[in-house]
Parts: C-alpha cells; structure tokens; sequence
C-alpha cells in the first residue's frame, strides 16, 4: 500500500513541513541582523547551543565596539572570550581570517552587495572565506537582512532528512544542497525556508536526537525510514526514486511504506 501523499500538488518537503508545524507550531520570524554580524554569529555558534552562542556574540561585540576590530584581534584575545563555544581556538584563529579577507577582497567589511547576486554565486563567495561553509554561508544570505532564499541545514536538520529517508545515510552537509534544491517548493520564500529550517532542527532536537530518538511520539513516523526499522533499504530505494525523477519532478516523488519496498517482508 502506498502512503497517501498528493505529491502530485505538493513535495515530500511540504508534507513533513506541514506535519512539523502541526506539532511544534509555526515558528516565530527571528530578529534579523545585518549580514556581517550575523556572519560572525553564524561562525562562533557551529556546534554550539544558540543561547551560549548568542551570549559570547553580545559580549565579544561589547569588548570590541565593531567587527573592524574583531578582524583586527590576536586569536589568544578572542579565544578567551570564545572559550565557552565549542572549537573556540580554531574559530578565534579563523574569524578575523575571514573578516580580513571580506574587508581585503571588498574595500570594507561589508557584506551588502550579495543582496543583488544570485543566491548560487553568493553561496560561493561566502564558502571561499576562511572557516565558511555552505551552513555559515546560507544562515548569512538566509537569517540577516538580506533575506534571500537560501536553505539553512545544520546537523541536525540533516539527521533529520537521513533518517527520513530523503539523503543517504553518509550524505554530509556539503552534499545535502543539491539534494535539498531539487526537492524545495519554488513557491517557498525565504521566510519559509527559515521557518522549515527552525522546525527541523528543533526537531532533531527534540524528538529526532542522536541518542534515543523518541519515535513514538514523532508525527514523522510513518513515513520514516528509520522508525520503519529498514533504515538503509528504504533509504535506498527512495534515494532511487529521486534520481529518476524527471526535470522538475520532485513533487512527484512517493515515500513508501515498507511493504511496497519489500513484499516478502
């Protein structure tokens, strides 16, 4: 029996975004911040709790009055101050690295003119700084004023998509992208994809979590590779339907239930 999606008028995407916000509710709209500083804050806070991050971002800019003279900072200054954050000696290392290289490459430390790039070039200006990755670079274009549509996905937004079965199982963050811009709704503005981001990572950390995920109590289950328990097969195969999926096609894409995978279980 097939899961009863209407992908034929909405993506696989929309069904679980949709069963999220029934869930948890639908985010509020963070306060944007200006691009650069949300660069640095997007920066210190990988792998690190958004409260602790957001707190060594207030006092690091409240030591230093401007990100100017964070570019300007000795690493040991700014490790004491990031110590708190998780990798604080390698992000007090490449932080000014990548503020110089803005400044060096631009004539100010301005990030303003990717409002007028296409989102793919911005992406890759952005990840050619020091330390930048595409989820630093997309919370830049995404999370700030400049507001652009760009797909945020950390580590546990991309648990999330593992488990469901929608990116292999050793798909890294890089490789998540491309899979990720095939199967979001044009119709999707910016605003939507940071709401969908923020439902998916409070998922992964609320009930979708490394240790122990509560699938019970997930409003994902039943179309979830993993709380199916054939994790790598379904994984595969559905992996196998989106690669076939024609010119824009991936709406049209069905998440199975294990039995239409695997008859003779």
């Amino acid at each position: 029996m097939q899961l009863s999606l209407p992908l034929s008028c909405e993506s696989s995407l929309e069904v679980v975004h949709r069963r999220l916000a029934g869930h948890y509710g639908v985010p509020e709209e963070r306060l944007r911040l200006p691009p650069v500083a949300q660069l640095v804050l997007s920066f210190i806070g990988t792998r690190s709790k958004g409260e602790q991050s957001m707190a060594v971002f207030e006092k690091l800019f409240a030591a230093y009055g401007s990100w100017e003279a964070v570019a300007a900072a000795n690493p040991a200054d700014l490790f004491g101050l990031l110590e708190p954050l998780s990798f604080a000696e390698d992000k007090a290392y490449r932080l000014p690295l990548a503020l110089q290289q803005i400044a060096r490459l631009r004539g100010r430390l301005d990030l303003a003119f990717l409002a007028d790039w296409p989102v793919e070039a911005a992406m890759g200006w952005l990840t050619r700084l020091p330390g930048v990755g595409p989820k630093v670079a997309a919370a830049v274009l995404n999370f700030s004023t400049l507001d652009r549509r760009a797909l945020v996905i950390d580590s546990h937004h991309l648990r999330v998509l593992r488990r469901l079965g929608l990116v292999r199982r050793t798909t890294t963050l890089e490789g998540a992208y491309p899979r990720l811009e095939r199967l979001t709704p044009e119709d999707w503005d910016s605003a939507a994809l940071e709401r969908h981001h923020t439902l998916m990572k409070g998922h992964g950390q609320q009930l979708c979590r490394l240790i122990r995920p509560d699938c019970p109590a997930c409003p994902l289950r039943d179309i979830c590779a993993y709380a199916s328990g054939i994790g790598g097969r379904r994984d595969e195969a559905v992996i196998a339907l989106l690669d076939h999926a024609g010119e824009g096609d991936a709406g049209a894409v069905a998440i199975m239930r294990p039995d239409d995978l695997h008859p003779d279980r």
